[in-house]
Protein backbone atom coordinates (compact mmCIF):
# COMPACT_ATOMS: atom_id res chain seq x y z
CA UNK A 1 0.00 0.00 0.00
CA UNK A 2 1.49 3.34 -1.06
CA UNK A 3 1.37 6.81 0.45
CA UNK A 4 -1.76 7.85 -1.46
CA UNK A 5 -3.57 4.67 -0.43
CA UNK A 6 -2.70 5.20 3.22
CA UNK A 7 -3.82 8.82 3.15
CA UNK A 8 -7.14 7.81 1.58
CA UNK A 9 -7.59 4.91 3.99
CA UNK A 10 -7.01 7.08 7.09
CA UNK A 11 -9.20 9.84 5.68
CA UNK A 12 -12.04 7.33 5.23
CA UNK A 13 -11.50 5.83 8.71
CA UNK A 14 -11.83 9.29 10.26
CA UNK A 15 -14.84 10.17 8.10
CA UNK A 16 -13.15 13.22 6.59
CA UNK A 17 -13.88 14.62 3.18
CA UNK A 18 -10.93 15.57 0.99
CA UNK A 19 -11.83 19.22 1.51
CA UNK A 20 -11.90 18.83 5.30
CA UNK A 21 -8.57 17.01 5.34
CA UNK A 22 -6.99 19.73 3.20
CA UNK A 23 -8.39 22.41 5.53
CA UNK A 24 -7.16 20.67 8.69
CA UNK A 25 -3.72 20.07 7.19
CA UNK A 26 -3.58 23.63 5.83
CA UNK A 27 -2.76 22.26 2.39
CA UNK A 28 -4.48 23.36 -0.83
CA UNK A 29 -6.92 20.68 -1.97
CA UNK A 30 -5.16 20.50 -5.36
CA UNK A 31 -1.88 19.79 -3.56
CA UNK A 32 -3.54 17.06 -1.50
CA UNK A 33 -4.95 15.47 -4.65
CA UNK A 34 -1.52 15.60 -6.26
CA UNK A 35 0.17 13.96 -3.25
CA UNK A 36 -2.45 11.21 -3.20
CA UNK A 37 -2.16 10.61 -6.95
CA UNK A 38 1.65 10.71 -7.17
CA UNK A 39 2.51 9.36 -3.73
CA UNK A 40 5.38 11.82 -3.39
CA UNK A 41 7.44 10.69 -0.39
CA UNK A 42 9.27 14.01 -0.14
CA UNK A 43 6.33 16.34 0.29
CA UNK A 44 6.90 19.19 2.76
CA UNK A 45 3.24 18.75 3.73
CA UNK A 46 3.61 15.18 5.00
CA UNK A 47 3.88 16.08 8.70
CA UNK A 48 0.78 18.32 8.56
CA UNK A 49 -1.14 15.62 6.71
CA UNK A 50 -0.11 13.03 9.28
CA UNK A 51 -1.28 15.28 12.14
CA UNK A 52 -4.59 15.97 10.44
CA UNK A 53 -5.02 12.22 9.90
CA UNK A 54 -4.15 11.53 13.56
CA UNK A 55 -1.21 9.34 12.59
CA UNK A 56 2.51 9.55 11.94
CA UNK A 57 4.53 10.23 8.81
CA UNK A 58 6.09 6.78 9.34
CA UNK A 59 2.68 5.15 8.94
CA UNK A 60 1.84 7.17 5.83
CA UNK A 61 5.19 6.23 4.28
CA UNK A 62 4.71 2.53 5.01
CA UNK A 63 7.48 2.39 7.61
CA UNK A 64 4.97 1.36 10.29
CA UNK A 65 1.77 -0.65 10.08
CA UNK A 66 0.17 0.85 13.18
CA UNK A 67 -1.51 4.16 12.35
CA UNK A 68 -1.76 5.32 15.97
CA UNK A 69 1.23 3.68 17.68
CA UNK A 70 3.31 6.83 18.03
CA UNK A 71 0.38 9.23 17.88
CA UNK A 72 -1.38 8.30 21.12
CA UNK A 73 0.62 10.86 23.10
CA UNK A 74 -0.87 13.63 20.98
CA UNK A 75 -4.51 12.56 21.00
CA UNK A 76 -6.74 15.12 22.65
CA UNK A 77 -10.05 14.62 24.36
CA UNK A 78 -13.11 16.33 22.92
CA UNK A 79 -12.87 18.98 25.65
CA UNK A 80 -9.18 19.60 24.92
CA UNK A 81 -9.91 19.98 21.20
CA UNK A 82 -12.65 22.47 22.06
CA UNK A 83 -10.24 24.48 24.23
CA UNK A 84 -7.69 24.57 21.42
CA UNK A 85 -10.34 25.70 18.95
CA UNK A 86 -11.51 28.45 21.29
CA UNK A 87 -7.94 29.54 22.03
CA UNK A 88 -7.18 29.99 18.34
CA UNK A 89 -9.77 32.77 18.22
CA UNK A 90 -8.19 34.76 21.03
CA UNK A 91 -5.95 37.78 20.71
CA UNK A 92 -2.28 37.44 21.65
CA UNK A 93 -2.82 39.17 24.98
CA UNK A 94 -5.79 36.93 25.76
CA UNK A 95 -3.62 33.88 24.93
CA UNK A 96 -1.20 35.01 27.62
CA UNK A 97 -4.02 35.56 30.10
CA UNK A 98 -5.58 32.15 29.47
CA UNK A 99 -2.21 30.37 29.55
CA UNK A 100 -1.41 32.02 32.87
CA UNK A 101 -4.78 30.99 34.31
CA UNK A 102 -4.39 27.39 33.12
CA UNK A 103 -0.86 27.17 34.53
CA UNK A 104 -2.08 28.42 37.89
CA UNK A 105 -5.04 26.07 37.94
CA UNK A 106 -2.92 23.13 36.82
CA UNK A 107 -0.31 23.86 39.47
CA UNK A 108 -2.93 24.00 42.20
CA UNK A 109 -4.35 20.63 41.20
CA UNK A 110 -0.93 18.94 41.06
CA UNK A 111 0.47 20.29 44.28
CA UNK A 112 -2.68 21.00 46.24
CA UNK A 113 -1.35 24.55 46.68
CA UNK A 114 -3.64 27.40 47.61
CA UNK A 115 -3.82 30.67 45.71
CA UNK A 116 -5.07 32.76 48.57
CA UNK A 117 -6.64 35.68 46.72
CA UNK A 118 -4.79 35.45 43.38
CA UNK A 119 -6.76 36.91 40.51
CA UNK A 120 -6.35 37.19 36.78
CA UNK A 121 -8.42 39.81 35.00
CA UNK A 122 -8.95 41.78 31.83
CA UNK A 123 -11.19 44.75 31.05
CA UNK A 124 -14.36 42.67 31.07
CA UNK A 125 -13.76 39.79 33.50
CA UNK A 126 -12.05 38.99 36.74
CA UNK A 127 -11.08 35.39 37.43
CA UNK A 128 -10.37 34.83 41.09
CA UNK A 129 -9.05 31.63 42.61
CA UNK A 130 -9.39 31.27 46.33
CA UNK A 131 -8.45 28.28 48.28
Amino acid sequence: MGLGDRIEERRAELGLTKAELARRAEVPQTTLSSIVARGSRSSPHLVRLARALETTPAYLLGESNDPVHEFEVYQLTREERELVKLARGLSKSDHSLVASLIRRLGGSQRSGASFGSTSVHDDQHTYRATG
